[in-house]
């Protein structure tokens, strides 16, 4: 069932989900063991991703794996947003870097979901100075600077495109609201590489 937010909307919590499937044996330092479904160890692997990284294709260390899917598996699987691990020639990798979002949603991907989260945790930051202050032309143009610098940054290396306005509204402006709408564009993460090789004959 979809959660409802306090209109009775469905609310899509599914970019905030990721939901492994994986199993292995885990020994702690006292000596006791038990066996993990992959949660803790797949968000301890993301958070330690840098910002700019989806955990696609990424190795993620886990001690014995229980079972290995086959590719029809690991397929099935990813088509329905879950996260399995599969064996390479460079160890255990993620499969898919994805989350429970709809299928049809940009936050189907993981990458997707990090770097609005950064963003707007940055955006966050350049705005914070400006609570308290008067809703005048110049503040307005002092957080506009700030908000661009802030998002020019991003740009170099999470984000391909942006865009923003301040809108002010006399209702919002006599309860001391002032609203920002973004639009952004991350970057898209490389999922497959494909070759095309070609023979040509001698001369």
């Amino acid at each position: 069932n979809n959660m409802l937010n306090n209109n009775n909307i469905p609310y899509p919590i599914g970019m905030r989900v990721s939901i492994p499937f994986m199993q292995y044996s885990v020994t702690t330092g006292n000596g006791y063991n038990y066996v993990s479904n992959g949660a803790s160890g797949y968000a301890g692997m993301v958070s330690a991703l840098p910002a700019e990284r989806s955990s696609t294709n990424q190795p993620i260390s886990l001690p014995g794996l229980a079972f290995e899917l086959s590719n029809y598996q690991l397929s099935k699987l990813t088509g329905k947003g879950i996260v399995t691990v599969k064996n390479t020639t460079a160890g255990t990798v993620i499969t898919d870097g994805i989350t429970m979002a709809p299928i049809d949603s940009a936050y189907r991907r993981l990458s997707t979901a990090k770097v609005i989260n950064i963003v707007s945790a940055v955006l966050s930051d350049a705005i914070q100075p400006y609570i308290g202050l008067q809703d005048n032309l110049m503040n307005r143009n002092s957080m506009t600077t700030a908000i661009t610098s802030r998002l020019n940054k991003l740009k170099e290396s999470l984000i391909s495109y942006y865009k923003f306005d301040i809108v002010t509204d006399p209702s919002s402006a006599k309860m001391g609201i002032i609203k920002v709408q973004y639009v952004i564009i991350p970057y898209n993460e490389i999922k497959e590489v494909r070759n095309t090789v070609s023979v040509q004959e001698s001369n």
